[in-house]
């Protein structure tokens, strides 16, 4: 497995990663965005935070990324550790002092996994997004990463 920065070019492989959650509630997102989109999401947010690739074989796995709060994250086989550690340790040397993380719930897994980095709970909005016929809760979780 080899990690990489992500490049607009990547898009259509994030999608195909993506598109597996367009009909849970792990995301807001109702229709999945366009190539052309996800490829300006990919120039726009690796324009000044980390956008990382899982790959193996020339195939990608998984993806991570920061931007900035109030905007808009997926993994398996524990590529989410990998793949969040790299990205705090990124934004940690690039300045940032708090990362957040934003979980719609119930979402267990990727509750977890910020808990098991250190993430603590900040708050929750109650019945924030409406999605597959149910008022869905969204939870953030703090960790500070520099001084």
């Amino acid at each position: 497995m080899h990690i990489r920065f992500a490049d607009p070019g990547d898009a259509a492989a994030c999608l195909a990663v993506y598109a597996q959650y367009i009909d849970t509630s792990i995301t807001f997102e109702t229709v999945l965005p366009s190539e052309a989109e996800f490829s300006g999401r990919i120039r726009s947010y690796g324009a000044v935070y980390p956008w990382l690739i899982a790959e193996e074989d020339g195939h990608v796995l998984a993806y991570a990324y920061a931007h900035r709060a109030q905007e808009r994250a997926a993994y398996g086989r524990g590529l989410g550790t990998k793949l969040y550690t790299l990205l705090l340790a990124l934004l940690q040397k690039q300045g940032v002092r708090t990362a957040y993380g934003v979980v719609t719930m119930p979402n267990d897994a990727s509750s977890a996994l910020h808990q098991k980095l250190g993430f603590r709970v900040l708050g929750t909005y109650h019945n924030t997004g409406y999605k597959n016929g149910r008022w869905l809760d969204v939870v953030w979780f703090e960790k500070p990463i520099g001084s």
